[in-house]
């Protein structure tokens, strides 16, 4: 597995974070999600060379994670941020807790994002990949045509 790779492509998961908190999204999560699936396994398929659905496995839940793990962190102001949010978060029931509620969200998100980009990394990675190598088939060698019986240097014959 190239860590270094997926460390790098779940960089991503902080700017996705960043996003969220502030609120710049507006409930379009999804489609923020769906983009970076696809730019993220368009890049790992091209750059992975094997393993394709691990190294999109633990890219995406490194990214979610520390996507998950900013919101979680400052909840409160990702709630501030998010109106459509906290209007979801009132209507739970009373005694549960919302950042509770969120946590067990985000646990199911970073399963979800691990697998969805994996098996996108996996088709992205036949498609994109680098050709494995075909392999070769030697063939043996002819055996040279029979010669006829002719004298050796000594006049005798074979």
């Amino acid at each position: 597995m190239n860590w270094k790779l997926i460390f790098v492509v779940s960089l991503l998961g902080v700017l996705i974070g960043l996003v969220s908190l502030f609120g710049l999204v507006d409930l379009n999560q999804w489609f923020i999600a769906i983009m970076w699936w696809l730019i993220a396994a368009l890049i790992l398929g091209r750059f992975a060379h094997k393993k394709y659905f691990g190294h999109g496995l633990w890219t995406g839940v490194i990214e979610s994670l520390v996507s998950s793990t900013l919101i979680y962190l400052f909840f409160d102001t990702y709630v501030a941020n998010n109106p459509k949010v906290a209007e979801q978060l009132a209507q739970l029931p009373p005694g549960v807790d919302a950042r509770s509620m969120m946590l067990i969200n985000m646990l199911v998100g970073v399963i979800i994002g691990g697998v969805v980009l994996g098996l996108l990394t996996l088709l992205s990675g036949k498609v994109f990949g680098e050709p494995e190598p075909q392999p070769t088939v030697e063939l043996p060698m002819e055996s040279p045509p029979p010669t006829e019986d002719k004298p050796d240097q000594t006049g005798h014959g074979r």
